[in-house]
């Protein structure tokens, strides 16, 4: 049964041009809009992001990756006027054509997929955040917003001169206004240059405020944060760095997107501790299954914990990709960290 899970991966990746053109191909007949080069182009463009995520979701047995896909997808189309009714009715189809790429056990599986993930998605509630420091939340939200730098930083310096721990910080103030952020620019309230100022600005001031992170006395273990090749978003594995580094350790923190052979070679010369891994698009599952066991191949029993909106705490998916753990946040990756590094 597990190859055809890895079947069903393997193939839709080969096969995704073709499974797509007969999607565009199915619109373009009973909606004339479908019959100019734009519609067709996005259409097909669509189509195969539609199929890598369910592709990810089945080579991990996890409906819940691309049910997640589906909920993103539906906030998108509340705020970009999309059909999200055609966007259903879209999976659906692609339900229907499986068996005329695939085998019928293999179909099977895809319609299962689409099917439990519909339902699943219904189910999905938003991340929700403290209201603590929730007049500091906001100048600094507003400030973001208006690209009022100097304001964004008298909200966080105000924490500060009130003694606010630089944890507090980074979970009500940095990570809240990231989400939420990135909630209004899906939603299309903001644009993608205004979303990437906010992020911006808060690495700006997480920079800033490094200074009181390291002041702290470095301990005897070594950690190293990385973002998986391909991966664009690395705030969230900063954060985990800066927690690990608050309790005492020293953190090597590559960023995102940095090839899986260059983390190999550092960890080959190096005496690493511990190893974090993040990715929050579900293709980058890929990616980090491959670091993990080429980490492995050269220090089997090293310990491994894996994170970001790709994972979302699973800890079956995190087995399967052969990680020893995983975190919902940045404060829960530190205490799970020494959990398994004192074993």
């Amino acid at each position: 049964m597990g190859g055809c899970f890895m079947d069903v991966y393997e193939t839709i990746n080969s096969k995704s041009s073709e499974v797509a053109h007969k999607i565009y191909e199915h619109y373009r007949e009973i909606d004339p809009r479908y019959r100019n080069d734009t519609f067709k182009e996005k259409t097909i463009q669509d189509a195969k992001y539609n199929l890598s995520y369910l592709a990810t979701a089945i080579k991990y047995k996890e409906p819940a990756i691309f049910a997640d896909y589906i909920d993103w997808f539906k906030q998108l189309a509340e705020g970009y006027s999309l059909n999200f009714d055609m966007f259903k009715d879209s999976l659906r189809y692609m339900a229907e054509i499986s068996t005329d790429f695939y085998s019928k056990d293999v179909a099977e599986f895809i319609k299962k997929y689409i099917v439990d993930s519909l339902e699943m998605y219904k189910q999905m509630e938003e991340t929700e955040f403290s209201h603590k420091y929730e007049n500091q939340y906001k100048k600094y939200k507003e400030a973001l917003l208006s690209t009022d730098k100097a304001k964004a930083w008298d909200s966080i310096n105000e924490l500060i001169e009130n003694k606010v721990e630089i944890e507090d910080i980074y979970i009500h103030i940095f990570a809240r206004s990231q989400y939420e952020i990135g909630q209004l620019w899906q939603k299309n309230k903001i644009s993608v240059a205004q979303e990437h100022y906010a992020t911006a600005v808060t690495q700006s001031l997480m920079s800033n405020l490094y200074a009181k992170i390291v002041s702290f006395k470095p301990g005897g273990n070594t950690l190293v944060a990385v973002g998986t090749s391909g991966e664009l978003h690395e705030i969230g594995i900063r954060m985990v760095a800066d927690f690990f580094e608050m309790r005492g350790w020293n953190s090597v923190f590559f960023g995102s997107n940095t090839p899986s052979e260059s983390v190999i070679h550092f960890i080959e010369r190096n005496d690493v501790d511990l190893l974090a891994i993040g990715a929050t698009l579900p293709p980058h599952l890929v990616e980090m299954q491959r670091l993990v066991d080429l980490v492995r191949q050269t220090r089997h029993d090293l310990p491994i914990i894996v994170g970001g909106k790709a994972i979302s705490g699973n800890i079956d998916l995190a087995k399967k990709l052969g990680a020893d753990a995983t975190a919902f946040s940045a404060k829960d990756a530190v205490r799970k960290g020494e959990e398994i590094v004192s074993r």
